[in-house]
């Protein structure tokens, strides 16, 4: 006979929210178990042995987490969390050879620069962050307590214009809500692929305005990495769940969310292993919870699509033997190569593109985000010194024309990243891997290779729409969401487990130590 568990709380998920929300919880005395599918935790945001050396799953670069109290309140430092600040934050590139500029924390250090690169802007971006800041402080703070009305409401009354510009962002489009400040299109792109393209949307639509708050949040919050790599995070993460007395289950794919008169019971393993409990918190994709660990027993009103959207991120991770030089940057970047480089097709080819995924087709010239981690943190070169490069490819879709094994695009980016950088691809490249959507769904459980993140607007939040996504709160009695799907989600931020577990802790009536 399978065995058969017992905890207060069951979390499941090992991703960067699950352990955060586990942490939180355990932290307070409740007995937590963590079920994890893989035989790792941390998810997207851990770092893996692969390719004879140490590589991040995804991008290292860490803003948001940073702006919460995450790491003071649980005290990840003394886990073994430390930061490397990040600047320059990042660099952007053209792939026409248009002129470059460089984002560093401090605004008037970045207005120095682009009195060389782009001196009519100097104006139109100090007017911009002045506007701005406030709405990313706003953001900031809103997200870092559960969205009610009443204490949403009480921040945006001590800071109501910064509350007005909120609002009218995130009706906007984000093209437009930058170009309201900024008649370079250069000046627009970088907040265009760091924002909208990242989310999987096309950035003229109305609604993801927001994204122009995206430059002032990198000055009001320093850009980091975690010394080790973003897993360090995770890692730390883990080191004081385990410490408050959690217990991790790790190889343990869950099957069946089982009910009982309408509320949860417990957790059904693969390998047959129950869990019983009351209350289950998942910071997995909200789709597999209703539309296959729930679908006999889910109310009407909690079901979800079960097919979802498809992923659209590929990566490719190598070592190479010294980093990668860009021949536009040129005396740009007197920090050496430390910054992420975001490369930026013009905004037309941006829909384009995005109007392209439909039908699985892959623009010519894509959104990048690449760095060479190693050069901040030489604790990631391989055994031979070499350097890791990290370059993510955006709007690469699950279900691209044709199998993604005998796929030659992985090999055409390669090509094209090659033509920006100065020294020859054979010279540079030792060895490399691609993570294309398919293996995102083999090997992290991603349904089709997709990471969900939370889709609705501020306003949405406040009202509480979608209510399981925004108070985290499902319609079954003691089943709770807190993943990157619910509100603020998306990036390594944590937010949405800090408050999911605040949750599950009121109804439980623990209060935190």
């Amino acid at each position: 006979m399978a065995e058969t568990l017992a905890a207060d709380v069951v979390v499941i998920g090992g991703g960067h929210n699950g352990l955060v929300a586990a942490a939180y919880i355990a932290a307070t005395g409740v007995d937590t178990i963590l079920v994890e599918a893989r035989d790792s935790v941390g998810g997207c945001a851990s770092t893996v042995d692969a390719i004879g050396g140490r590589v991040n799953v995804c991008n290292c670069d860490h803003l948001w987490v940073r702006g919460t109290p995450i790491v003071e309140e649980l005290d990840l430092e003394a886990h073994g969390l430390s930061y490397l600040d990040l600047d320059p934050c990042y660099a952007s590139l053209g792939w026409a050879g248009e002129t470059p500029w460089l984002l560093y924390h401090d605004v008037e250090r970045t207005l120095d620069g682009l009195s060389t690169t782009h001196p009519r802007q100097v104006e139109s971006y100090r007017r911009h962050v002045a506007a701005m800041l406030p709405v990313a402080r706003l953001v900031r703070d809103v997200t870092n307590a559960l969205p009610t009305p009443g204490r949403v409401a009480r921040r945006a009354a001590s800071h109501p214009s910064a509350a007005l510009r909120l609002l009218r962002a995130s009706r906007q489009s984000a093209v437009g809500a930058l170009a309201k400040y900024f008649d370079d299109e250069e000046m627009i792109r970088p907040a265009l692929t760091a924002g909208p393209v990242v989310w999987g949307v096309d950035p003229s639509w109305p609604g993801t305005g927001l994204a122009a708050a995206g430059y002032a949040a990198k000055h009001l919050i320093p850009v980091g990495r975690p010394r080790g790599g973003s897993g360090a995070f995770t890692d730390a993460l883990h080191r004081a769940f385990t410490a408050a007395g959690g217990r991790t289950l790790l190889a343990a794919a869950v099957t069946r969310v089982e009910t009982s008169a309408g509320d949860v019971s417990g957790v059904v393993l693969g390998d047959g292993r129950r869990i019983t409990s009351s209350r289950v918190l998942a910071t997995t994709d909200p789709a597999m919870v209703f539309g296959r660990w729930l679908a006999q027993t889910a109310p009407a009103s909690a079901t979800e699509d079960a097919e979802g959207p498809e992923g659209y991120e590929s990566k490719i991770d190598a070592f190479v033997r010294e980093p990668p030089r860009y021949r536009d940057l040129g005396t740009h970047d007197p920090d050496g190569q430390h910054a992420t480089v975001l490369v930026s097709p013009p905004v037309r080819e941006m829909s384009e593109a995005h109007a392209a995924l439909a039908s699985g087709r892959i623009a010519e010239r894509p959104m990048l985000i690449t760095n060479t981690p190693s050069t901040l943190d030489p604790s990631l070169r391989d055994a031979d010194g070499n350097h890791l490069l990290s370059l993510e490819v955006l709007w690469t879709p699950f279900s691209a024309s044709g199998s993604w094994r005998s796929s030659p695009e992985p090999a055409r980016w390669l090509d094209s990243w090659a033509r920006l950088i100065e020294q020859p691809l054979d010279d540079l490249l030792v060895r490399h891997r691609v993570m294309t959507p398919d293996r995102y769904e083999t090997e992290f459980h991603m349904r089709k290779g997709h990471a969900p993140s939370f889709a609705g607007s501020p306003l949405a939040a406040v009202r509480g729409k979608p209510r399981h996504l925004t108070r985290y709160r499902t319609d079954v009695a003691g089943l709770y969401l807190g993943g990157a799907a619910t509100y603020p989600g998306a990036g390594i931020w944590g937010a949405p487990g800090r408050n999911a577990a605040s949750v599950v802790l009121a109804d439980l009536g623990a209060v935190r130590r």
